[in-house]
């Protein structure tokens, strides 16, 4: 009940080795295990014939067990985690410590922006990053959990893929209570992992609602469509994180007191909703939706809603004595 075996052993220095083996299989796996050998044969069952244990040691590290052939997922063209990557969304030690942002985009990453300075926000989204959590309703889809390593550096990305072909598509989605007529941002983190190119958010509730597209291949903001009424897309928008990962995000003008956030993280065509088994596949993070005409900074979430109070910030007496006096600022990307 085995078949197309296949096996690599791959150098990764001070003596270490990355050891794979895979394998079709016709029913579910009940055994999998690995250990020390003299060389010998082994049996059928995969045990050694005769094996002398003296003196055989090793060291063994990251064992993984993964239905999706794949290893755990970091980059598109390596599929391996890299604890090197040095991540650009950082969170301040305390509350009330000034935040500085930096450029994120490939042409210019690193270049200091400046004070952050934003207006109170609350994510009603529970379990902000952990999909694979009940809270989150999957429609033909899987999630693998802490499978990446996510825009602030740690291993909590997500790795969602479809588990049917399907004209229907796949998708995560939550129900969330809102007020009467808010205006609403939906918002996530999202990385290609070598699927296919589309994302799309719909923000509904009943038979109404909105739909936009996104391509996750060019960074570009696709087409929208509203149907029903009582819903209309006040602005989209994508932002470049660093290492392959972007923010979609699409403002909503609604009415009645809940909606549906509803991400199909992979489709095949910008405009539908064509799902895969074989090619529907995104590493996800960081959901929002706040009560706001545009998205906020990342408020991580688990089974309450979070809330960050506003921002302002003020200089020290700096021994002004009178006279005339100028006050300049350079402000980027306000919504105020």
């Amino acid at each position: 009940s085995v078949t197309n075996p296949s096996s690599t052993v791959t150098a990764l220095g001070s003596s270490w080795y990355r050891l794979t083996l895979t394998a079709t299989v016709s029913s579910g796996v009940t055994l999998a295990y690995m250990g020390i050998s003299d060389g010998t044969a082994v049996s059928s069952n995969g045990y050694g014939t005769g094996w002398n244990s003296t003196g055989e040691t090793m060291y063994a590290w990251g064992v993984q067990l993964s239905s999706v052939n794949s290893l755990v997922y970091d980059s598109p063209t390596t599929n391996q985690i890299s604890r090197e990557y040095s991540s650009t969304l950082k969170s301040v030690a305390n509350a009330g410590d000034p935040r500085f942002e930096y450029a994120a985009d490939g042409q210019s990453v690193g270049t200091a922006l400046g004070l952050l300075v934003e207006s109170q926000a609350t994510n009603l989204v529970t379990h902000s990053s952990a999909f694979d959590d009940g809270s989150w309703n999957k429609s033909r889809a899987v999630i693998d959990s802490n499978s990446a390593i996510a825009p602030d550096g740690t291993l909590t990305a997500d790795y969602f893929r479809a588990t049917s072909d399907s004209t229907n598509g796949a998708s995560v989605y939550k129900s969330l209570a809102i007020n009467s007529n808010a205006t609403v941002n939906a918002s996530i983190f999202q990385k290609k992992t070598g699927g296919d190119n589309y994302a799309l958010f719909i923000i509904y509730s009943g038979s109404s609602g909105i739909r936009q597209w996104f391509n996750l291949a060019t960074g570009e903001i696709e087409s929208s469509s509203v149907y029903g009424s009582g819903f209309t897309i006040v602005n989209s928008g994508v932002e470049e994180v660093g290492n392959g990962w972007m923010r979609l995000n699409v403002t909503v003008s609604c009415t009645g007191s809940s909606v549906f956030y509803n991400c199909y993280p992979g489709v095949s065509a910008g405009g539908g909703y064509t799902c895969s088994a074989t090619t529907t596949n995104a590493l996800i993070w960081g959901a929002m939706l706040t009560e706001s005409s545009a998205p906020s900074s990342y408020i991580a979430t688990t089974s309450s809603q979070v809330s960050r109070a506003a921002d302002s910030c003020s200089v020290a007496d700096f021994g002004y004595t009178g006279g005339p006096v100028s006050v300049v600022s350079e402000t980027s990307g306000g919504y105020g």
